[in-house]
């Protein structure tokens, strides 16, 4: 019988030892100015892994101009808000309530934005879950490899 599973892509929660998204990072992103293609170029390549750029160029560049021209209808004080939620939580509050037998963890072996270490403090975090480096993949698996987010997987 199939086991449900929570997935959490492997940057989700804010870990105080390592936090997911730092001060200094937060005002590297407001400086971006809406319609401005390259300050998001610039501020949010770091989220896609090196092979994503070089085989899926196009689609990058696709999402640079969704976030630079506004498509995606948040607002910059919005963004502001939902990142300054993450740097105010701590995940381990939350990972320390969830039975990890029943949790799949995914992380890019390729995630730049957060790199090796969070995926590290991540499995520290909760020892007992299913943890899964993904070689080729960055930080966004829901546009790298969106398939992931739905396959299933063994405990």
């Amino acid at each position: 019988m199939p086991v449900q599973v929570l997935l959490i892509p492997q940057s989700s929660p804010n870990l105080p030892a390592n936090p997911a998204i730092t001060p200094k990072l937060l005002a590297e992103w407001k400086t971006a100015k809406p319609g401005v293609l390259q300050d998001f170029q610039r501020i949010l390549t770091p989220f896609f892994s090196k092979s994503y750029l070089k085989n899926e160029g196009n689609k990058a560049s696709e999402y640079f101009q969704y976030r630079a021209f506004g498509k995606n209808n948040q607002s910059a004080k919005s963004f502001y808000h939902q990142i300054n939620a993450i740097l105010n939580c701590n995940g381990t509050v939350y990972l320390s309530q969830i039975d990890p037998s029943e949790v799949v963890i995914i992380g890019g072996q390729e995630d730049y934005l957060l790199g090796p270490s969070h995926n590290t403090d991540f499995k520290k975090a909760l020892i007992g879950a299913s943890h899964y480096e993904i070689p080729h993949l960055g930080h966004m698996v829901n546009i790298e490899k969106p398939w992931l987010l739905g396959k299933e997987w063994s405990m």
